[in-house]
């Protein structure tokens, strides 16, 4: 990978003279239950594209500490999230281990052609090509069920499904990612399916229409790859997001479900920048 020499340059002084103290295992007669700090960060390298992402049983001060001591060229470093760790190797170190779900829960993904990290809302860059013209497009939002709501898209035949979960609510990000693309801005948007995750990737065009490619981010290849206008394309993910409001109590008992009203975005889902575009203002 292209930070790998960095990353594991970074990883090997963590715990020398001079970097962050890597924590031991305590005696069972120091403490009850021995942990560490652990935190999941992102790193964007000054002139580098993207983030590296890691998790290190450190503090964040001690990981920007460490980063600016060996001299790297630090633009920005993002907490995604920090805990507390508990699990230790044989040797009595902390034992942390770092997956690609875990960073994708937070809405993060990975660009392969780019070889780095995007944060959420940033984009993957763009595959060759243009993508098929789409002679049809339909997007169908299911009722909503126990806390699931089934979205099946189909374009020239093909169709797919992503199942968004109330755990994870996609409205704010679905809402955010229609009203970037009205912008005409290149944007981003994953959807969490709990433990599966769909990227859709959109990619405006001077010319109004907009370029679609879809992902399963456990497959570089993507699923779908379409050109249609971005009115065609908003519109129809617009209405079938209202799906989930049309009932007050279908949404309350099947999309609400088990969760607090203030977990979840309540109805409307209304955009004032979406409705003007569809409007033709």
């Amino acid at each position: 990978m292209q930070f790998l020499k960095w990353v594991l340059s970074f990883i090997s002084r963590l715990g020398n003279p001079g970097g962050p103290h890597m924590p031991e295992r305590p005696s069972p007669k120091t403490a009850e239950r021995p942990s560490y700090p652990l935190t999941i960060f992102a790193v964007r390298l000054r002139g580098r594209k993207g983030w590296i992402v890691q998790q290190e049983p450190h503090t964040v001060e001690e990981i920007e500490r460490q980063i600016r001591l060996e001299g790297h060229d630090l633009e920005e470093l993002r907490v995604i999230s920090r805990g507390t760790g508990f699990r230790f190797d044989a040797d009595g170190k902390p034992d942390v281990g770092l997956y690609d779900w875990m960073i994708n829960s937070h809405g993060w993904s990975f660009d392969e052609r780019a070889d780095c990290w995007r944060a959420p809302g940033e984009n993957l860059t763009e595959p060759d090509g243009d993508g098929a013209l789409a002679s049809d497009f339909t997007v169908r939002g299911e009722r909503p069920h126990s806390g699931w709501w089934d979205i099946h898209v189909s374009a020239n035949g093909q169709t797919f499904e992503t199942h968004a979960s109330n755990v994870f609510d996609p409205i704010p990000d679905l809402r955010a990612w229609l009203e970037a693309i009205v912008r005409g801005e290149s944007a981003r948007v994953l959807i969490d399916e709990e433990g599966e995750y769909t990227d859709l990737c959109a990619y405006p065009r001077p010319d109004g229409m907009c370029r679609v490619v879809v992902y399963k981010t456990s497959d570089s290849k993507p699923i779908m790859d379409i050109r249609l206008s971005g009115r065609q394309l908003v519109g129809s993910f617009y209405a079938a997001m209202h799906t989930l409001s049309t009932d007050e109590a279908l949404f309350r008992d099947q999309w609400q479900f088990h969760l607090d009203a203030h977990h979840i975005t309540q109805p409307p889902f209304s955009s004032d920048i979406v409705e003007a575009f569809l409007a033709g203002h």
